[in-house]
């Protein structure tokens, strides 16, 4: 009977195993002896599969790499044995030394000493795989000793995408690498007769649907035809990264140019040798390359090949990724943690102090890549950099003396945080009146965006297990998420007693979710000094030494059940910009753990602030042509929250903000196309965003970029007939609307003069409001001007006496169920008769409130004041539509 033994248990003794043939199967460095059970290659002969002369891949419960005798192998390798990386100007007296050789130029002896060498290295450590990057001539002579990767060069450029192209301060040799050029640009740019331009223009032809004008609008371009692009040389030698369409653009040209190299390629190995393992290129794990093109590589390969610096944690979300995406075996082919020295002054990837703490983090993660290989690896291979690993120019006083450096768990999340999107909706148990109701679809949505974050409020006095089902629906769909505490607007007046009220929420929920994904993230406050608006201003606790007592109180708290839990601190105010530098600070952070540390030795903190500047643009009273100075404002707010993490070396995010999407926009089309949507509004109520000229390119741009994914008809919403302001003209100056299929217009007029109405008194309304407008006119008028169809997207008026004139939430509501179905009926039926009207849509805020618990004038006004379910305006609007 052969032994048991678990796959945890198993890559524990594959990583202190023999390397391969003709070792002995001991690892001084784990201090652990290899089990017999081990064929000639490292294969285990307790789990077996059918034996075929070469190695390759089989799944059962799991992956697994198959020996060429049958035998299950996991791979602990080694990259980066270069020869010419042992005899530099600064380390090659130390190696001859260490080698025992008189000259690393003398090939015939320094050849056989590094490689005994390095076999040795690979007995202590337990590494039984040669991966990329090593001097093949070097340990396969005279023979092979262990298992290896053998690379085949085709073309001198690899699969990049911009990310990877742009210039970086900070590789593995430490040098700046300038900027590079991908396959797009370099194949647009090239003459007619070149295949790799015709497979661009075939490419945009196909993504433009054949027309040219929507190519001409992302590009600024003026091509008559797709053939005179054909002929067009150096034509866009560089990308402009802002323009989404571009952006796309090259994305379908890479996945077209990738989906011809691997084919090519592996039908040229293919021809000669039909049985070893195509693992394609290397891709890179840390930019967007995996996510970008492993959907078209992973058609050819038999293993995933991808390179990331970064512990398992980081690591293990975009695994859940790719594993889903690939459904292969996925292989690390280069791995490690580098620290800064003289020859190394930028390096790559997860940086220590010195080497003891780059020690600590290798041992530690290698128990952690044993968790990694039971789910998803076959293998790792780690790097081995000369001059560094070994041997260093930096002692280890200075080392200690460094700063710390940024935790790469923290910046990870951080920047997946900082792609994030707010959703403020209501649990299924909260059925708040002012929010939509909670669907686990518009995580779907959130994720076909290609958002890579969400942000859930939590209100203080919930029950945690109130927003589990939101968590859990948001993390199974490898969304980070952060949690954001919205305090009570008593503690304003009652400080003590909120201080310990928030001490006690924030230790209910650390305990309820102490054992969630780390990709869960605790924002301790969202606006101290806002927790609610009365008479239109913020209310909250305005005393910045007060809410750093808040903070102070709840951080040691949530640290006892979560001590590796990422926490996000913003200021108190309402997380300014200024206020993150001047109050997160160890001077009124002042907190300290049961160990002794605090603020600065924290390493899972992330700071967060809000942005609203500037202020007359963000809430919407000025344009900003009327702002001059903006962007010189914009740069001097930033530049606080940069200086905060440049000093405490800790990642920050904007965690708040306003911005017109566009290429998460686009992403979403592809759900819509599939769903065979007919319409779509792009914006809705965007004000001077819409009508202001600045911006008319912009979205000129947005609209061609959407036509070649959406074959609907495409529309937006202006805000319009309820005033004389000018906010409320925005339907008559919508600055893009020739590009659109149709307008709607979001409709409240201001009909009666008095507050006791009748029908009559609205009737008269249309033609003469208050404010002596004749809103029928206005709006033949402008269908007629227009020559597109218009419709009324929105139509609403609240249930109280006298109508949205003398609507005022911050006051006791006097309902009026009948002015609320006069107002209706007497509208749709005046509407009828506006000719050229396609449609009108009536405003149900919220749609899903109705016979809810809780749905009541008295508990929940905000939902019933606009609702028209149950009430006498839900039969006044049917008969009028049954017209």
């Amino acid at each position: 009977m052969k032994p048991i033994i678990n796959r945890r248990k198993f890559t524990g003794l594959a990583l202190a195993a023999s390397a391969g043939h003709g070792l002995p199967g001991f690892s001084r460095v784990f201090g652990a002896t290899a089990p017999r059970e081990l064929d000639k290659f490292g294969g285990w002969t307790g789990k077996q599969f059918k034996p075929t002369g070469f190695f390759r891949v089989e799944k059962d419960e799991r992956w697994w790499l198959v020996t060429p005798e049958g035998n299950a192998f996991l791979s602990f390798g080694i990259s980066h044995l270069e020869s010419n990386l042992f005899k530099e100007a600064y380390n090659r007296e130390a190696w001859q030394e260490r080698l025992g050789v008189a000259n690393a130029d003398d090939w015939q002896t320094f050849a056989p000493a590094l490689r005994s060498w390095f076999l040795e290295i690979c007995r202590d450590y337990g590494f039984n795989t040669i991966g990329v990057h090593n001097s093949l001539q070097v340990v396969n002579r005279p023979v092979p000793a262990v298992p290896y990767m053998q690379p085949i060069h085709f073309i001198d450029i690899p699969l990049l995408t911009e990310e990877d192209c742009r210039e970086r301060p900070d590789v593995i040799g430490g040098a700046q690498r300038p900027s590079r050029i991908g396959f797009p640009r370099r194949l647009r740019n090239l003459g007619p007769d070149a295949p790799g331009k015709r497979a661009y223009v075939e490419t945009m032809s196909k993504v433009y649907r054949d027309r040219i004008a929507d190519f001409n609008t992302t590009y600024g371009m003026r091509f008559k035809t797709f053939d005179a692009l054909a002929a067009a040389a150096d034509w866009r030698l560089q990308t402009q990264l802002s323009n989404a369409n571009e952006t796309r653009d090259n994305i379908e040209f890479l996945h077209a140019v990738v989906d011809q190299y691997y084919r090519t390629a592996k039908e040229a190995i293919r021809r000669y040798d039909r049985n070893h393992l195509f693992v394609g290129d290397k891709l890179n794990g840390n930019t967007d390359s995996l996510d970008t093109v492993l959907p078209v590589t992973s058609k050819h390969t038999d293993v995933v090949l991808y390179q990331m610096y970064a512990r398992y944690e980081v690591q293990r979300p975009g695994l859940d990724r790719w594993a889903k995406l690939a459904a292969q075996p996925l292989i690390n082919g280069d791995a490690a943690f580098t620290m800064i020295t003289d020859t190394m002054p930028r390096p790559y990837g997860p940086v220590a102090d010195n080497l003891r703490q780059r020690a600590e983090w290798t041992l530690r993660n290698r128990n952690e890549e044993r968790i990694t290989m039971t789910r998803y690896l076959t293998a790792i291979i780690v790097v081995l950099v000369a001059g560094n690993a070994l041997w260093t120019t930096t002692s280890a006083a200075e080392s200690e003396n460094r700063p710390e450096s940024k935790p790469d768990v923290a910046e990870s999340i951080a920047a997946r945080l900082g792609r994030g999107i707010v959703l403020d909706v209501s649990s299924p148990e909260e059925h708040s009146p002012v929010k939509m109701p909670y669907e686990p679809e518009q995580l779907d949505a959130i994720r076909v965006a290609g958002f890579q974050s969400v942000r859930f409020y939590v209100v203080v006095r919930r029950d945690p297990a109130t927003y589990k089902a939101m968590i859990d629906d948001a993390l199974s769909r490898q969304l980070a998420v952060m949690i954001s505490m919205w305090g009570d607007g008593g503690w304003a007046a009652s400080p003590k007693e909120g201080l310990a009220e928030f001490v006690r929420a924030w230790d209910n929920y650390a305990m309820f979710y102490k054992d969630h994904s780390q990709e869960l993230v605790l924002d301790l406050w969202n606006e101290p000094a806002g927790l609610l608006l009365k008479d239109g201003k913020p209310v909250g606790i305005k005393d910045d030494k007060t809410a750093m007592e808040y903070l102070n109180a709840a951080i040691p708290v949530i640290r006892k059940t979560n001590p590796n839990r990422i926490l996000g601190i913003g200021s108190p105010g309402l997380n300014g910009c200024l206020e993150l530098e001047q109050f997160v600070t160890p001077e009124h952070l002042t907190y300290k753990l049961e160990d002794g540390s605090g603020f600065k030795n924290d390493d899972g903190l992330i700071g967060l602030f809000h942005m609203y500047h500037p202020h007359a643009f963000t809430h919407w009273t000025q344009k900003l042509d009327a702002l001059p100075r903006w962007k010189e404002e914009v740069r001097e707010q930033l530049s606080h929250p940069v200086a905060w993490s440049k000093r405490w070396r800790k990642p920050v995010i904007l965690d708040y903000h306003l911005q017109l999407i566009g290429g998460q926009l686009q992403s979403l089309l592809r759900r819509h196309e599939a769903a065979r949507i007919d319409s779509m509004l792009i914006g809705n109520e965007l004000h001077s965003m819409a009508t202001n000229p600045e911006y008319q390119l912009r979205w000129e741009k947005l609209i061609a970029g959407i036509r070649p994914l959406f074959s609907g008809r495409l529309g937006y919403n202006a805000g319009g007939l309820i005033g004389p302001w000018e906010s409320s003209q925005e339907y008559l100056n919508v600055s893009f609307i020739d590009s659109l299929d149709f307008i709607g217009i979001s409709a409240y007029p201001r009909l009666p003069k008095e507050l006791d109405a009748d029908a009559d008194d609205y009737l008269a309304g249309w033609r003469k409001s208050p404010y002596g407008e004749d809103l029928v006119a206005q709006l033949t008028a402008f269908i007629a001007d227009q020559g597109k169809e218009v419709y009324l997207t929105e139509l609403g008026s609240p249930a109280n006496k006298g109508g949205i004139e003398y609507f005022n939430p911050g006051k006791p509501m006097s309902y009026d169920l009948e002015q609320h179905a006069a107002f209706y009926e007497v509208s749709l039926d005046v509407l009828a008769g506006v000719e050229k009207l396609q449609g009108v849509y009536i405003y149900n805020w919220h749609a899903n409130a109705g016979g809810k618990p809780g749905f009541h004038p008295e508990t929940n006004p905000g939902a019933y004041v606009w609702n028209v379910f149950g009430k006498p305006a839900q039969n006044a609007i049917r008969r009028e539509f049954l017209k």
